[in-house]
């Protein structure tokens, strides 16, 4: 029962289906460019959907009708319908991380290069999803199929510079509390002078640094004082 209910069913795929065609008509109307590619997938897809009714074991009969349906909702025309989400997906990653306050100098050129690698996938993205004229079958999949993997190269890298981050600063927080508790103590019955200056100064939590009472940011990482 439970490999059953996993794997496609001939009610499941027939509902599918009838969702294919409206699919079809949708993606033609938006992207007239891809007409032709949309046509040819769709034809493959027909034929098996034929193909499926002749077809009396249960099992077997649904797996074609899947093998119909994966003709629109996945390979280049699943591409097409998916892009416009995949490149708002990618463009909220983006202004999250630029949201982000680098702990250290060194996260500010990653994040940099992280953000102009998916201001590039995007616009390569763009234009590819309302592209213009009438393109070949061959020129789609493979104008979509490039778009498709800048946007996730770029996703990654916004992923990666974005974990990088979390763990620098989770290390610096660990190291923070593991570090001896006397230190303060010790500085102020050695150096009263040194003590009156640090009371008017704030410690960075990340980096060390003392800064200005009234400062907000740390002057050596950036980082968001408290």
């Amino acid at each position: 029962l439970f490999l059953y209910s996993c794997g496609p069913s001939v009610e499941g795929e027939t509902k599918a289906w009838e969702k294919t065609q409206q699919t079809v008509q949708k993606l033609k109307q938006q992207y007239p460019a891809y007409a032709a590619l949309i046509d040819a997938k769709f034809e493959l897809a027909q034929k098996a959907w034929e193909e499926a009714k002749n077809i009396t074991d249960e099992d077997a009969k649904a797996e074609k009708m899947a093998e119909a349906n994966n003709y629109i909702r996945r390979g280049a025309v699943g591409t097409l319908n998916n892009l416009k989400k995949e490149i708002k997906d990618l463009r909220n990653a983006k202004d999250k991380l630029l949201k982000k306050v680098a702990p250290a100098e060194s996260f500010n050129s990653r994040i940099n290069i992280a953000v102009q690698e998916a201001n590039n996938a995007i616009e390569a993205a763009e234009k590819v999803l309302y592209a213009t004229g009438k393109l070949s079958v061959q020129e789609a999949e493979n104008n979509l199929n490039s778009a498709n993997t800048k946007l996730n190269a770029a996703q990654k890298s916004i992923k990666s510079v974005t974990k990088a981050i979390t763990d620098y600063i989770s290390s610096q927080k660990k190291s923070k509390n593991n570090s001896p508790r006397n230190t303060q103590t010790h500085s102020q019955n050695t150096n009263t002078t040194n003590t009156s200056t640090q009371a008017k100064q704030i410690k960075c939590e990340y980096c060390g640094t003392m800064n200005d009472a009234n400062a907000t940011k740390c002057k050596s990482c950036g980082a968001p004082l408290k």
